[in-house]
């Protein structure tokens, strides 16, 4: 059985995944997927989450943001996200973060 992962172990998890899409030679790939679905899992919590909480994860969406271009050689279209979700439409550039933020 395996333990779900409270908001301070899934921020650390998906920091570790960002910046590993930068770093990472092998596997990037592997790494940037997971990066974006531990974002969506982090945003079903946003409510959840302390201002801090999510100060961090906007610091990190930073890193992801500024690695658009080599993620958009792996997203796919992102039909079946809400625009809020900007990190999956990433091959578009990293003002989709931006326009997301505006419409919220």
């Amino acid at each position: 059985m395996s333990k779900q992962l409270t908001a301070i172990e899934r921020i650390a998890v998906h920091a570790k995944y960002v910046e590993w899409i930068d770093k990472e030679e092998d596997n990037w790939e592997t790494f940037a997927w997971h990066a974006l679905i531990v974002r969506s899992n982090l945003e079903t919590q946003w409510n959840e989450l302390t201002e801090m909480q999510r100060a961090q994860i906007a610091t990190i969406d930073d890193v992801l943001a500024a690695n658009y271009r080599r993620l958009q050689d792996i997203l796919p279209a992102a039909d079946e996200h809400p625009r809020t979700e900007w990190w999956w439409f990433l091959y578009e550039g990293p003002q989709v973060r931006e326009a997301a933020l505006r419409s919220a």
